[in-house]
């Protein structure tokens, strides 16, 4: 038996077998047992589980946080465990359903949980699942529901196009709009849905202060629109659109960036093809006034002439970086004791460099 003390459980990636029914049971169904945060990631469970967990949350418990990543739960799982999530004794803050073998049912199932009232879940994460565009359909009439209060959603890899931007930007123009975090990442959007999503961008209703987008397929003219959306929306302070092709919009992004009234904390650019030009323009970024304290850099191009460049930037005053990675830049032996020499000037406020 759990030490009474007990509040935060993590058994993931374990094969507990039958004795995860009676583990469940001993940890959760004990009222003297406050357990507040649990994970069971990559534990197989499966329908009988989950209607166990239903039966949990349906009862009156302490669980805010639930992790049921990588487990074969399938849309009758989720089924079940809506109806848990539904209970007036449910205080479930966040959910993680990574990998959980999804379909559009699942989403349909998630969306009356939203708009539930009151709906205390506010963290969401359906990444890793075959969602589609209809399923998110079906997702955003719950996301759009006045009784919704999700704050982070992740959308990772769920097969998605541009058709889902076009109903996440409705989600994003709602009164009033609680959503912060929005991941996006590994998805076909393409210029066309980063062009729609950017119009949920633009709204004075619009809150988001996290934006993901690694690996979407955006080109020239979806990175164009990015910036003009940066310069107009000063809530957006972390922007990941690594492994994408900006083509020369790259200059029109660093530009917004570089706008002293934009707030960016967190910048990631991984794989984006730098060359000496991007380097010189976000060396010129860290020697102005900015908000900057994470920039990825992994997996370009960077090389001797690129490092010297962001070196002035990393002596700055003005720089107030503290995590930079430039991970398979191909540096050489020169371009490290650059940046050693950068790190140990009086200035520099890094605290971390991979």
């Amino acid at each position: 038996m759990l030490n009474a003390r007990v509040k935060d459980l993590d058994v993931s990636r374990n094969q507990p077998g039958e004795s995860a029914q009676e583990l469940l049971s001993a940890t959760l169904k004990d009222r003297h047992r406050e357990i507040t945060e649990l994970r069971l990631a990559g534990w197989k469970l499966g329908d009988k589980s989950c209607e166990m967990l239903a039966c949990v949350l349906q009862s009156a418990n302490s669980l805010t946080e639930l992790d049921l990543s990588d487990n074969n739960l399938r849309d009758s799982g989720v089924q079940f465990l809506s109806k848990g999530l539904s209970s007036p004794h449910c205080i479930l803050q966040t959910l993680r359903l990574n990998q959980c073998h999804l379909s559009k049912t699942s989403c349909k199932h998630m969306a009356s949980v939203l708009q539930r009232k009151p709906s205390h879940l506010r963290e969401l994460d359906m990444s890793g699942n075959d969602l589609q565009d209809e399923g998110v359909e079906l997702l955003c009439v719950g996301l759009r529901d006045p009784q919704c209060k999700l704050e982070i959603l992740r959308l990772n890899q769920c097969h998605l196009s541009k058709t889902s931007c076009k109903n996440m930007a409705s989600v994003l123009q709602r009164t009033p709009s609680h959503l912060r975090e929005l991941d996006m990442s590994g998805n076909d959007l393409q210029d066309e849905g980063v062009e729609l999503l950017c119009e949920g961008l633009r709204d004075p209703q619009c809150k988001l202060e996290m934006l993901r987008l690694s690996n979407a397929g955006v080109s020239d003219k979806g990175f164009f629109c990015l910036a003009v959306i940066l310069l107009l929306n000063p809530c957006v302070k972390d922007l990941d659109v690594s492994h994408n092709q900006p083509g020369e919009s790259a200059q029109e992004l660093l530009s917004a960036i570089k706008d002293p009234h934009r707030e960016i904390k967190e910048l990631r650019l991984a794989g984006w093809k730098l060359g000496d030009t991007s380097c010189e323009m976000l060396a010129c970024v860290l020697q102005s006034a900015n908000s900057l304290t994470e920039l990825d850099l992994s997996d370009n191009n960077l090389r001797d002439p690129g490092v010297q460049f962001l070196s002035k930037g990393l002596s700055s005053p003005h720089c107030i970086l503290q995590t930079l990675r430039v991970a398979g830049c191909k540096l050489s032996d020169k371009c490290c004791k650059i940046s050693a020499c950068s790190l140990q000037s009086a200035n520099t406020q890094a605290e971390q460099c991979v």
